[in-house]
């Protein structure tokens, strides 16, 4: 199997080439070896690799930057994708394509599930949603939230670095989500990818939270003192884009296609701990 990686050098792209490198052909070109605004360069790859599978993790994902740059959101959120769905289909290939929590409005209490009706309220969520709708119904499209990598600034180590210093922790906590460890998530890619699922699946580790409640947890867990850890006020946010308040993700379809659960993210951040 040939596997071409869009966004190979992002966050999660790095993680799921060096997955997939220990199993097969990986094809992960960068964003300076392929123009992806280009459907011709695009189209040119796709012809003469005939790749067995594409998944696209290239997206822009400055929340506040695509509130001042609409035009560049579209092109990496919607256009793209549409490219990459009408090519993939020219070779018979198989198209996973990454999105978010950011598809919904947030104003609920309760996880979302597959079946429930987006209602974007940022340029962000709005092109990543004009996204999933123009990748088709055969592709499998996989929503996330809070991706902690493991080789990069992730959350857990970023407050661990915070609580060496003097001060308080200060930490948002006007949002609520599912932190996804990439570790656990590229193994879903695999297996819905392997399967040609079309459709949306939801895919975050277990346990909805802020990061006030995530910080006290590691405070906790890492002998801190979890008082340190203090709300950061709005202001001192600077965000243009407005945010879901309660974005949490239900992962309904993995629990009908009988996949085994993700794991809670306090077992993730355990481990994260453990081998640091």
């Amino acid at each position: 199997m040939t596997l071409l990686v869009f966004g190979s050098t992002g966050r999660l792209g790095r993680s799921v080439t060096k997955f997939f490198q220990n199993k097969t052909a990986v094809i992960a070109p960068t964003r300076n070896e392929i123009d992806l605004t280009s459907k011709n360069a695009l189209q040119q790859l796709i012809e003469a690799e005939k790749p067995d599978t594409v998944i696209n993790c290239a997206a822009w994902t400055d929340v506040d930057g695509c509130e001042k740059n609409t035009e560049l959101a579209k092109e990496l959120n919607s256009v793209l994708p549409q490219h990459l769905s009408e090519l993939v289909q020219k070779v018979d290939s198989h198209l996973v394509h990454i999105s978010t929590d950011f598809v919904f409005d947030g104003e609920t209490d309760i996880p979302y599930d597959e079946e429930q009706t987006p209602n974007p309220t940022s340029i962000y969520g709005q092109t990543k949603l004009q996204g999933e709708k123009v990748v088709g119904p055969d592709a499998t499209i996989i929503r996330t939230s809070w991706l902690q990598a493991p080789d990069d600034l992730n959350m857990v180590n970023w407050i661990l670095e915070s609580f060496r210093k003097e001060g308080p922790v200060e930490v948002p906590n006007d949002r609520q989500a599912n932190p996804t460890f990439i570790t656990d998530l590229v193994p879903i890619i695999e297996h819905f990818a392997e399967l040609r699922f079309g459709g949306v699946i939801h895919a975050t580790n277990e346990g909805v939270t802020n990061w006030c409640e995530f910080a006290k947890f590691i405070a906790n867990e890492t002998g801190n003192d979890p008082t340190r850890v203090t709300p950061a006020e709005s202001k001192n946010l600077k965000r243009t884009a407005p945010r879901p308040a309660f974005s949490a993700l239900d992962n309904a379809v993995i629990r009908r296609e009988n996949v085994e659960p993700i794991r809670h993210h306090h077992e993730a951040v355990l481990e994260m701990l453990n081998q640091g």
